[in-house]
C-alpha cells in the first residue's frame, strides 16, 4: 500500500498560493490584440485595430469591422470595460469608436468610414480632453 503525504507545510501552501497568483497577473497583463464575438452560433475572431465603432442596442452590441457587422449579445458598457483604454473612447450612450478611424471631428458629431456618429454631452468633455492630446 503506498501513501502519499500531503504537504501541509505553511510555507509550501504559501508557495503554491504565489505561484498561481504571479501566473494570473502575467496571463492577465498579457497583451491581447483581438476579441472573440459570438455570433450565429459561432466564436468570431477580430483584431482590435479591424474595429471601427461599436453600436449599442439595449442587450446587444452591433460591432462594425469589415463588411458586415455583427451583432452579439452583451451590453456596451460590459465591451467598454473590456476594449484596450488606449484605441477605444465612449463618444456616446450607443457609440464607441476606435480613435485611429476617426476621419474629422465637426460640431458635435465624429465621422469614420463615411458613417457620422454623435458624440453625446456627457462624453463631449472626457472625449474632446482626450483629442487635444492628438492635436497641434
Amino acid at each position: 500500500m503506498i501513501l502519499k503525504r500531503i504537504n501541509t507545510n505553511p510555507a509550501f501552501i504559501q508557495s503554491e498560493k504565489n505561484i498561481e497568483k504571479e501566473s494570473h497577473v502575467i496571463n492577465k497583463e498579457r497583451k491581447k490584440d483581438f476579441i472573440f464575438i459570438k455570433a450565429n452560433q459561432s466564436l468570431i475572431k477580430i483584431k482590435y485595430s479591424e474595429i471601427i465603432y461599436i453600436e449599442g442596442l439595449k442587450d446587444y452590441v452591433k460591432v462594425y469591422a469589415g463588411d458586415k457587422p455583427l451583432i452579439t449579445k452583451c451590453t456596451i458598457k460590459y465591451l467598454e470595460q473590456n476594449l484596450p483604454l488606449n484605441d477605444f473612447i465612449r463618444i456616446h450612450k450607443s457609440y464607441i469608436i476606435s480613435i485611429g478611424k476617426i476621419e474629422k471631428i465637426e460640431f458635435n458629431h465624429v465621422f469614420l468610414h463615411n458613417k457620422q456618429i454623435p458624440i453625446g454631452q456627457l462624453y463631449k468633455e472626457p472625449f474632446l480632453n482626450l483629442i487635444d492630446d492628438y492635436s497641434l
